[in-house]
C-alpha cells in the first residue's frame, strides 16, 4: 500500500546584503511544495501505514531545521 501526503510551505526573507535600497528594505517570499509518499506491506495496530500526525511533525522539524541558523538547525533533526 501506499500513501502520500502533499505538504506547502511559504517562507518570506528580507535580503540584506543586496545592491539596492529596495532589495534590502522589502520582504521577498517562496513557496514550495514537498510530497512524502510512504510504502509498507503492513499496517499497524490502527490499521495504518503511518500516522500522518508524526508525518506532519517530522516535515516541520526538518522545515526549521533548513530555515534557522545552522546550530539550532541540527538540533532539531537529531530530535527527530
Amino acid at each position: 500500500m501506499i500513501i502520500r501526503k502533499l505538504f506547502k510551505f511559504e517562507n518570506a526573507h528580507i535580503v540584506r546584503e543586496c545592491s539596492t535600497l529596495r532589495c534590502s528594505r522589502n520582504l521577498h517570499g517562496h513557496s514550495y511544495k514537498v510530497e512524502v509518499l510512504l510504502e509498507s506491506n503492513y499496517l499497524d495496530n490502527g490499521q495504518m501505514v503511518y500516522d500522518f500526525g508524526l508525518t506532519k511533525l517530522y516535515i516541520k522539524r526538518c522545515w526549521i531545521a533548513l530555515t534557522t541558523p545552522s546550530h539550532y538547525g541540527a538540533k532539531m533533526i537529531r530530535g527527530i
